[in-house]
């Protein structure tokens, strides 16, 4: 019941979260993201980490956080280390690293 809850409570925030793949997402995360996002290296919002996205959460949807993952922001260079990644495929991955409670 919880996990479902916790899907519902993410297609109310981030609309476009239905469309995502999450096992590509988790795909991605594990092969180019985890390098930074595990430990937060350089200001990298932690994976599922409320307190690490919240700000971002509030700030952002989905589709703005994905634009700023393919400009880059910060110290992350453009699609951070997947430049192979397709548009959907880094939002599948910023989808599969937020919080999901």
């Amino acid at each position: 019941m919880r996990n479902g809850l916790c899907f519902f409570l993410l297609l109310l925030i981030y609309p476009s979260y239905a469309g995502t793949d999450l096992a590509e997402g988790r795909n991605i995360y594990e092969q180019h993201c985890v390098i930074c996002h595990e430990d937060g290296v350089a200001g990298a919002p932690k994976f599922r980490s409320d307190h690490d996205w919240q700000s971002r959460i509030k700030e952002k949807n989905l589709e703005a956080l994905t634009r700023s993952a393919i400009k880059g922001l910060n110290a992350m260079p453009p699609k951070g280390t997947c430049q192979e990644c397709r548009d959907q495929d880094i939002e599948a991955a910023i989808a599969y690293m937020v919080p999901t409670s």
